[in-house]
């Protein structure tokens, strides 16, 4: 935020011709991408165990005429 407020701060050379402003895009891409893949990561994992526990829940092929029961959960 502070960056984009004072374009003089973001043309700080950092080493040779690095400069803040390029630093901070480049820090602000990799949290980005960091927090995309943490996200897909546990939707993903977290789906997998919904699935298993609906799989578990279903009737088999020899009870279909029989009544399901429910199993608690939220």
């Amino acid at each position: 935020m502070m960056l984009s407020c004072a374009p003089v701060i973001a043309g700080v050379t950092v080493y040779g011709q690095l400069t803040l402003g390029v630093v901070w895009v480049s820090l602000q891409l990799c949290l980005f991408l960091t927090s995309t893949w943490w996200y897909e990561y546990r939707s993903t994992r977290l789906r997998d165990d919904v699935d298993e526990d609906t799989a578990a829940s279903l009737p088999s092929a020899g009870t279909t005429g029989a009544p399901s029961s429910r199993q608690p959960g939220w």
